[in-house]
């Protein structure tokens, strides 16, 4: 069932949510409270550097879903001039949401902007349940991980 469209806000993220960063990346299992302070430290950084982007759907202000993308530089690639590349990472929508479109809408503009920064190469680790949104999405599978070479607009 797909949320009504009025009903789901989309925005970027900012510093001040370093902690929505940490609950899409260690919410869901085996970190440390160590763990999740030492990734709430390093999002706020790699927010304010640029590094790294997010995308949330949020419901009255309440985040329930983000996806987002490091940028790091890797040197030309195969198919790619640009030195960047970026990894899809954190995409995650809480339990009562999911099979709406979230995390597909949500990675799309993620995709947005990593095209609008001229990034060309974007990988992603991912489960077998979410396989199908990014084969979607247009990665295709490269052994141990997915790849999406994007072309300019």
């Amino acid at each position: 069932m797909m949320l009504p469209l009025d009903s789901v806000t989309f925005r970027s993220a900012t510093l001040d949510d370093a902690a929505h960063i940490v609950h899409h990346a260690h919410g869901w299992g085996r970190a440390t409270a160590q763990d999740r302070e030492n990734y709430r430290g390093w999002a706020a950084s790699a927010l304010q550097r640029g590094l790294y982007h997010a995308r949330f759907a949020c419901i009255n202000e309440t985040v329930i879903a983000g996806a987002g993308v490091l940028y790091y530089e890797g040197g030309p690639a195969l198919g790619s001039a640009s030195p960047m590349r970026a990894r899809l990472v954190n995409v995650f929508t809480e339990p009562e949401h999911r099979r709406k479109g979230l995390s597909a809408a949500l990675c799309a503009q993620v995709l947005d902007h990593v095209r609008a920064c001229g990034v060309q190469l974007v990988a992603l680790a991912c489960t077998a349940d979410s396989r199908s949104i990014y084969e979607r999405l247009g990665f295709k599978a490269y052994p141990a991980e997915m790849r999406l070479l994007l072309r300019a607009a």
